[in-house]
């Protein structure tokens, strides 16, 4: 078993573990196509960074993907490949206006511009498919991503995830460091926590 840094494309069975991980979110329901386009985003942009965990046989056991420097990441990406986003979400959601205007309106992100100025790592989607839940995966890959970070001395790290119905998560990013920076909410209605720890 092991943690790779993925530098040229996202592998085989990548975004199959994201859509076992987040079975019903957003996201997911945007499409394989989307998916693979947003994660490639990620990957290609040289502020981002992608992490997989894989088996001695090259199967994926879950990945984390991210920003080393928050602000204006997602907006950067989209500009950057704007003509596919237009693509892929027009024909995947010409039925789902709403599904275009929650995405463009979820760019934002929330939050108080007062105190929070972007100048932080972001980790956007850590990811273990549910057979491996419990076998602490998850935190490998959070530790792996966070060395990656001060590598690059990069000193803040912060992520989002659901203030409701999510106690167990939560639990997990408080053990590893995590402090509750704000919480906001998204679009539609979606109360969330941000998270920051400082490596």
């Amino acid at each position: 078993m092991k943690i790779t840094k993925i530098e040229k494309k996202i592998p085989v069975g990548f975004i199959d573990v994201h859509n076992q991980a987040f079975c019903g979110f957003f996201l997911t329901s945007l499409g394989t196509k989307f998916l693979k386009l947003y994660y490639s985003s990620v990957l290609k942009s040289p502020k981002g960074l992608v992490l997989c965990l894989q088996d001695d046989i090259g199967t994926i056991l879950g990945f984390a993907a991210g920003t080393t420097y928050s602000k204006g990441f997602l907006k950067n990406i989209l500009f950057h490949n704007f003509f596919s986003y237009v693509w892929v979400l027009f024909t995947g959601c010409i039925s789902r206006p709403k599904a275009i205007y929650r995405l463009l309106n979820n760019l934002k992100k929330g939050g108080d511009k007062n105190v929070d100025f972007g100048d932080y790592a972001e980790l956007l989607s850590i990811a273990v498919p549910p057979q491996y839940k419990g076998l602490g995966y998850g935190k490998l890959l959070l530790q792996a991503f966070e060395i990656e970070l001060l590598k690059l001395e990069t000193r803040k790290s912060t992520l989002t995830t659901d203030y409701f119905d999510n106690e167990g998560v939560i639990a997990f990013y408080k053990n590893m460091g995590y402090e509750i920076f704000y919480d906001f909410i998204s679009y539609p209605n979606r109360r969330m926590y941000k998270f920051i720890k400082n490596l």
